[in-house]
């Protein structure tokens, strides 16, 4: 009985590790969105391109067996040719 009383204790310290862990990242997230904002105007005819850019996700593939891994695979690889590059 002690023993899962003391996993659970564990559980809850590391949600509560995470728990900061995330607000961290979204206060500074929301910092950086707000730098973003300043230095990109509204009226700024790339505007709609860099914030896609910038909102894109990027999927990072696991090591593989050999220690190697993929740098990043692009949500949408074909984003060049809509930017005209």
């Amino acid at each position: 009985m002690q023993e899962i009383v003391d996993k659970i204790c564990d559980c809850t310290d590391k949600l509560e590790q995470k728990r900061l862990e995330l607000e961290g990242l979204v206060a500074r997230r929301a910092a950086v969105v707000a730098e973003l904002d300043s230095v990109v105007p509204e009226a700024d005819a790339f505007r709609e391109a860099l914030v896609k850019v910038f909102h894109r996700r990027i999927k990072r593939s696991k090591k593989k067996a050999g220690g190697v891994d993929d740098e990043y695979d692009s949500e949408e690889e074909d984003d060049d040719d809509e930017m005209g590059g």
